[in-house]
C-alpha cells in the first residue's frame, strides 16, 4: 500500500501541529538535582496542598470562585499536579495523551501564575490589606493570601527546576488562549455586572495599559522559561545522562 500523507490519522496531524515535528521524549517524571522518587512524592504532596486550598476557598465563594484569574491559575496548577499524578500511578505509558496534556498544562500555568503573583502583590495587595487589616480573622486571610498568591507559584517553579520538561516557544499559543478566555470573561462580567479587579474597568486608558503590561509579562516569562531550559536545565540533563551511562557501563563490567 502506497503512503498517502492525507491518510494520516487525525490525532497524528494534531500532534504534528502541536509539537511541530518534535518528538518530545517521555520525561514527564524524570528529574534533575533530586531523585525521581523525591519528585513523585513532592508532586503528590503539592497536589494535596492545591486541593485543600481549593476546597477551602470554594466552600466560601461557590460559583464566584471562577470569576478571579487567581483561581483560574490556582485551579490549573492543581490540574497539572492531578494529571501528572494520575499518569504516574495509573497509566505511565509514553503513548498516553495524559503526559502530553500535563506537559502543556505545566507550560501554561507556570507563566500564568507568574503574572498573577506579580500583578497581585504590586497592584491589588494594598487594597485587600486595607479591607482586612482590622478583621478578627486577619491571620487566616493572610495565610490564605500567601498560599494562593505565592506558594502555588513557588511550588510550580520548584517543579520546573527539578523536572526535565522542555518549554517550547510555539506553545505560547496555549497561554495566549488561556489569557483570551479569561479576558473575555472578565470584560463581560465587569461591563455588565460589576468590577472584578479595581485597576481593570475596561472603560479607561489605564485598564488597557494594565492589560498590555500583563500580556508583555506573559510573553517575557514564557520566553525566559524557554531560555532557562535551553541554557541551564539542558546542561544538567546532559550531565545526568552521562553519569547514568557511565554508571550502567561500570555495572555491566
Amino acid at each position: 500500500m502506497e503512503y498517502n500523507e492525507h491518510s494520516e490519522p487525525k490525532h497524528r496531524t494534531v500532534s504534528v501541529l502541536i509539537w511541530r515535528h518534535h518528538n518530545p521524549p517521555y520525561v514527564i517524571h524524570k528529574s534533575i538535582f533530586i531523585e525521581e522518587k523525591s519528585l513523585i512524592v513532592f508532586r503528590f504532596l503539592v497536589m494535596c496542598f492545591f486541593l485543600a486550598i481549593i476546597i477551602w476557598m470554594f466552600s466560601d465563594m461557590s460559583w464566584t470562585y471562577f470569576l478571579f484569574l487567581t483561581n483560574w491559575g490556582f485551579f490549573s496548577g492543581f490540574l497539572f499536579f492531578f494529571v501528572v499524578n494520575v499518569e504516574f500511578f495509573f497509566v505511565k505509558n509514553k503513548t498516553s495523551i495524559l503526559w502530553k496534556l500535563a506537559h502543556i498544562l505545566f507550560e501554561v500555568v507556570l507563566t500564568v501564575e507568574f503574572c498573577i503573583v506579580l500583578f497581585y502583590w504590586t497592584a491589588l495587595f494594598y487594597i485587600d490589606y486595607d479591607t482586612h487589616k482590622n478583621d478578627s480573622d486577619f491571620g487566616t486571610w493572610l495565610f490564605n493570601d500567601i498560599c494562593i498568591h505565592f506558594l502555588g507559584f513557588l511550588f510550580l517553579w520548584m517543579d520546573n527546576i527539578f523536572n526535565q520538561i522542555q518549554i517550547f516557544k510555539h506553545h505560547f499559543i496555549f497561554t495566549a488562549c488561556f489569557a483570551v478566555c479569561y479576558g473575555v470573561l472578565n470584560m463581560a462580567y465587569t461591563l455588565n455586572v460589576q468590577n472584578i479587579y479595581p485597576p481593570i474597568t475596561w472603560v479607561d486608558v489605564m485598564s488597557y495599559v494594565c492589560v498590555i503590561i500583563l500580556v508583555v509579562l506573559l510573553i517575557l516569562h514564557h520566553y525566559f522559561t524557554v531560555w532557562f531550559y535551553d541554557r541551564i536545565k539542558i546542561k544538567r540533563i546532559d550531565q545526568e545522562i552521562t553519569i547514568r551511562t557511565y554508571s550502567d557501563k561500570n555495572t555491566l563490567l
